[in-house]
């Protein structure tokens, strides 16, 4: 009897070892990297952003208009959460009970005011919202993100780009888009950095106009998709500055008018002879087309207003000397893309970028929001610039972004903001190079040549 228990055990025991051996073992696989992007882009989707409109709006009928602040910040919210400058992630911290106390402040102010202070509004508003952005990666700190523009500019601009849209049937909205957007961004600041916005209105209008004839042969379905499609538009079109960018000028907008009026003016006396034999336009159709062009500028101005101007945060910096560096660590030299000191109008590649150059070297700190000229050291010494694997590496510490076409190199890390400018000076390559170090308390100014 016992000897049948032990073979049984056995049994037991074999079968168990025959199964764990009949077991696949798999290796664990290699850890996939995730690519890290630095361009600036919208990643949300459009079912999302039409249900964030629908609750919002929801919350306001509801509420009977009380609870429109908190549906407001909810969409901001969703905004900032997907819009990506420079690989940064914005992040809106703003709360509904907050904006609602400004919303009754500039309410009361507009009743007592017998109007007046309606003007003053969108600015107010716009400098609220902005007030309570922040980069996600970086603390959230009052007054370092902030708007500067003026009431009076606004309406400046608002009267100018009416007047534009009217005279030219709407066809110029993706024009005057443009040039409220970059008043916006000229002066927003976020986390102590300005925005630029570099979009073409040339490239707007071809989009434009691809948008309307797409409305037009689904019968207005594609409408749905304008307001998601100018967010990334938008979006795509907006970086962080980096130094001695400077505003550059879009000229097609004085290339776009006579050509546009000509056209008005070459339809309006061809067609009504050719298919009316002399009869006047019917004004009925393009007034449509105006109202649908008014419904995509509203749309465009201002990320920050629902109503009229709806533009996006950018970063647009302002014009200095070399020796003028800004306080937070941006240094901004003046950027002549003709300067004559190229040769045959271009800036050097990273290939002849490559080499030691002598620099004299000046190094700061800050503190309290000074610079503590006691601690200023001068010195002078070598700074060396690599050419590897198609990229721009300095001292080989870090790889720079480098734009041949502007002749400025950049990197940005949670730490250290290195920016360089380089240009040709006779037969030798001059740079001029400003990096900061924890948190723009640093600061090290590099003037040199190969």
């Amino acid at each position: 009897m016992g000897n049948n228990v032990v073979e049984n055990e056995n049994k037991k025991t074999d079968n168990n070892d025959n199964k764990f051996e009949e077991v696949e073992v798999f290796q664990e696989a290699e850890p996939i990297k995730k690519e890290i992007r630095t361009d600036s882009y919208f990643d949300g989707g459009l079912i999302e952003l039409i249900g964030w409109n629908i609750l919002s709006f929801l919350i306001s009928v509801i509420t009977l208009g009380i609870g429109a602040p908190w549906g407001k910040c909810m969409l901001y919210s969703y905004q900032m959460k997907h819009t990506v400058y420079n690989g940064k992630r914005l992040k809106f911290e703003g709360t509904g009970g907050d904006l609602f106390v400004n919303m009754f402040k500039w309410i009361l102010l507009t009743i007592i005011t017998f109007g007046i202070y309606a003007f003053f509004i969108p600015v107010r508003k716009t400098k609220w919202v902005i007030s309570n952005i922040h980069f996600e990666d970086e603390d959230f700190v009052r007054n370092e993100s902030f708007f500067d523009g003026k009431t009076i500019q606004l309406i400046g601009i608002n009267l100018l780009c009416s007047i534009l849209n009217t005279i030219s049937f709407g066809l110029l909205c993706p024009f005057t888009i443009c040039l409220k957007m970059k008043w916006i961004n000229k002066h927003t600041v976020i986390n102590k950095k300005k925005i630029a916005f570099s979009g073409k209105a040339l490239s707007l209008f071809g989009k434009y106009i691809l948008w309307c004839f797409l409305t037009i042969i689904t019968f207005g379905i594609y409408g749905l998709w304008l307001p998601i499609k100018m967010l990334k538009w938008q979006t795509k079109n907006t970086h962080i500055k980096v130094v001695g960018e400077t505003e550059q000028k879009d000229k097609s907008l004085l290339i776009a008018i006579p050509i546009i009026i000509i056209c008005i003016i070459l339809v309006s006396l061809i067609i009504p002879n050719v298919i009316g034999k002399g009869k006047a336009i019917d004004l009925n159709n393009i007034e449509g087309f105006e109202s649908f062009g008014e419904s995509i500028n509203d749309f465009g101005s201002s990320v920050f207003d629902g109503k009229s101007y709806k533009s996006s945060v950018s970063v647009i910096p302002s014009e200095s000397t070399l020796e003028t560096v800004e306080q937070g660590g941006y240094l901004n030299p003046v950027v002549t893309t003709n300067n004559k000191n190229t040769k045959k109008g271009k800036y050097p590649t990273a290939k002849e970028i490559e080499g030691k150059y002598n620099c004299s070297i000046e190094k700061k700190q800050l503190i309290n929001g000074m610079y503590d000229e006691s601690k200023t050291k001068k010195t002078s010494g070598t700074v060396n610039f690599k050419y590897v694997n198609g990229e721009l590496k300095y001292n080989d510490s870090f790889k720079m972004n480098y734009d041949s076409n502007l002749g400025y190199a950049f990197y940005i890390s949670d730490s250290i903001t290195a920016e360089a400018y380089f240009n040709y000076i006779g037969d030798e390559i001059k740079v001029e190079m400003l990096s900061s170090e924890d948190n723009y308390t640093k600061e090290t100014k590099i003037i040199g040549t190969k």
